[in-house]
């Protein structure tokens, strides 16, 4: 009876349905599970920002002593990520961690949080992977340049 009653539904009430559905609106209360994996989605986004607050600062000087004493000609892309201010990085996590939080206390639908934990998260590992990429490949050309060509087999 509920299928048929369904079917005769205009496609617009279906649609607004689905969308009051998504935004937790005329929905059961979360379920324990849905609690869980969005607090563990927060521990865990929480934890990448501290990662990116602490890590990349920690290990820019060691990089910039190479680059200087080599006199190594660096991309832009290179100098970018070095001409950032190591202040901005705890910064910049500091205010993910407070939108983290924030999106876990005032989220009325625990799985529409732990979706926002995630693509934090994403962005972090994202962040990350550019941040090494762009200050490893000066150190690829470095490398090359100080061993000599590849000697054939």
């Amino acid at each position: 009876m509920e299928t048929e009653k369904t079917e005769k539904m205009p496609a617009e009430r279906k649609i607004f349905d689905y969308a009051s559905n998504l935004s937790g609106v005329g929905k059961p209360a979360n379920t324990l599970f849905e609690i869980a994996v969005s607090w563990a989605a927060m521990l865990l986004a929480l934890t990448c920002a501290a990662c990116i607050a602490w890590r990349i600062p920690a290990d820019r000087p060691v990089y910039y002593t190479i680059f200087r004493d080599f006199k190594t000609t660096l991309p832009r892309i290179t100098e970018f990520m070095l001409s950032i201010p190591d202040a901005v990085f705890p910064v910049v996590a500091g205010l993910l961690a407070l939108a983290i939080i924030a999106a876990q206390w005032l989220a009325r639908n625990k799985s529409v949080a732990a979706i926002f934990h995630m693509l934090i998260i994403l962005l972090c590992g994202v962040f990350h992977i550019f941040y090494r990429e762009s200050l490893f490949l000066p150190l690829v050309s470095l490398t090359q340049s100080i061993s000599g060509p590849p000697v054939g087999r």
